[in-house]
């Protein structure tokens, strides 16, 4: 018999982490994820009357895409509070509040899963995958979209780098989780989902742009509407906070253009596979 994975300190963070910037999240990061949505459909093949499960829906970006579609959506996620967005969004979305490593349902009760962006958020990426497929019937595909390297998704790495180069410790009350672009690498996507028994794997590779209005704008979206990103600076003492931001800044100098709008590159992948 598997352990639960619901109290593990990771999950923990991460569904307490949801529940509190929910909103925040629609309106800083939900302009670019949502760009993402129909890319992954299409991996997974998703037409009209399809069963469609959407692992870790968030706000149901995909999901309420796919509606409109004609497919017929189950939508779950960890955080009840993102939940209650999605149904403030899209009143006709089905949501469930789940566990991607547990997901609640029969073997093959779909004709294609979908996740977007759940691979950061994972304390158990072959675990979650399983489930993913595990749900899917014969012949259905599954698909997941997760971010490109870390030069190609600067909001996100550039921050990262800041830190680094002030000595910023990582906060002791902040739970281990996966290295947050492990999977950015094509071939680990691949490899991950090889292992879990889909055939046909593929990547594809989505580039977008995204223009937040200020570095000021930037700084406040990334430490109200992220989990992880955020974390990384919030433990930080003052001194520490204001020069990881002036570091990230320099950094981002050539994005900023004359109106003080910073245009920010985003490159996505999308890994799919078929389940024999």
């Amino acid at each position: 018999m598997r352990t639960s994975t619901t109290d593990h300190a990771f999950v923990r963070f991460e569904r307490e982490g949801w529940d509190s910037i929910a909103h925040r999240y629609h309106r800083f990061l939900g302009p670019v994820t949502g760009r993402a949505a129909e890319a992954l459909l299409d991996a997974a093949g998703v037409g009209p009357g399809d069963r469609l499960l959407d692992v870790a829906t968030g706000p149901g970006y995909v999901a309420g895409l796919a509606l409109d579609r004609g497919a017929e959506v189950t939508g779950t996620d960890l955080s009840a509070r993102i939940l209650a967005l999605a149904h403030l969004l899209r009143p006709d979305l089905g949501l469930r509040v789940a566990d991607a490593h547990d997901l609640p349902f029969p073997d093959g009760a779909f004709d294609a899963t979908v996740a977007g962006f759940l691979l950061p958020h994972l304390a158990d990426h072959a675990r979650a995958v399983a489930e993913m497929v595990r749900v899917t019937a014969s012949g259905g595909r599954v698909a997941l979209s997760t971010w490109g390297a870390p030069e190609e998704v600067p909001m996100f790495s550039m921050l990262a780098a800041a830190a680094e180069a002030v000595g910023a410790r990582t906060d002791p009350a902040v739970p281990a989780g996966p290295a947050f672009f492990h999977f950015s690498d094509a071939g680990r996507l691949r490899d991950l989902l090889s292992s879990a028994g889909l055939a046909e794997v593929g990547v594809t590779a989505v580039s977008l742009t995204h223009t937040v209005a200020s570095l000021d704008a930037l700084w406040e979206g990334l430490m109200s509407g992220t989990v992880r990103v955020s974390a990384l600076v919030r433990g930080q003492g003052e001194d520490t906070r204001r020069r990881i931001r002036a570091g990230f800044e320099r950094s981002l100098a050539d994005l900023v253009g004359d109106g003080g709008e910073v245009t920010l590159p985003v490159r996505v992948l999308v890994g799919h596979g078929l389940r024999g």
